[in-house]
């Protein structure tokens, strides 16, 4: 999981999860702050925005997002995205959050109908 801030219209992410963390070997101090073409390659970076931007759009959104990576389990992910508009210390903020499933394509189509379905993932 992940959340990054688009306030300025340059995001930069705000924090990761643990989880993120182990998976990718990216560590948190490395990444926060950071825009994720400091961290990806472009071509994927240049996707997780687009899919950011439909998030903010839409209020929440979900796709498969490739990474490019050697490990066929997180080769693609069924990603769902979410966008929050709030205000923090006086100024606006828009927020991204996001999640991702590695797995084959049903399992993850099934958490996603799931979470549409009931609001949570609760027993998911």
């Amino acid at each position: 999981m992940w959340c990054k801030d688009y306030s300025n219209g340059d995001p930069k992410m705000l924090w990761i999860s643990k989880s993120y963390e182990d998976v990718f070997g990216i560590k948190r101090e490395d990444y926060q702050g950071a825009k994720d073409s400091d961290i990806w390659p472009e071509e994927i970076a240049y996707n997780f925005k687009q899919n950011d931007l439909l998030a903010i759009e839409k209020g929440i959104y979900s796709t498969y997002e490739p990474l490019g990576i050697d490990d066929p389990a997180w080769s693609e992910v069924f990603v769902i995205k979410w966008a929050v508009q709030t205000r923090h210390f006086g100024h606006d903020m828009t927020l991204v959050y996001g999640l991702a499933a590695p797995g084959d394509r049903r399992q993850a189509e099934r958490l996603w109908h799931h979470v549409r379905n009931r609001g949570d993932t609760s027993g998911a």
